[in-house]
């Protein structure tokens, strides 16, 4: 494998972190049994770890896909947007009735 040492490296850390998430997770069940006030110092250390795993997810995507540092930022869904979401699906507002919209037919 080309980036083979990349890889088992950042699958090491990804290993580590999963580590401090689980670890974490445990003191927050001991410490909202005492004190919940500090609860939300834990949940922030949780999402640190979890930012840190996302990040490592996707280096290692990029490195066993193939991905260089040329393609990294292209885009490759369809619309060449980078958006996951298709057209007017964001724009509901709560508490009103989604209509579906009709596609539009050229003659």
């Amino acid at each position: 494998m080309k980036n083979g040492i990349a890889v088992t490296t950042l699958s090491v850390q990804l290993s580590e972190v999963a580590k401090r998430m689980e670890s974490i997770s445990i003191m927050t069940d001991q410490i909202e049994a005492s004190n919940a006030s500090v609860s939300g110092l834990a949940e922030e250390l949780l999402l640190d770890e979890l930012n840190h795993a996302q990040v490592i997810v996707l280096t290692l995507t990029s490195l066993i896909s193939g991905n260089d540092e040329n393609t990294a930022g292209v885009n490759t869904d369809e619309a060449g947007d980078g958006g996951v979401f298709a057209e007017g699906e964001l724009e509901h507002v709560k508490g009103e009735e989604k209509t579906p919209k009709s596609p539009t037919m050229s003659k």
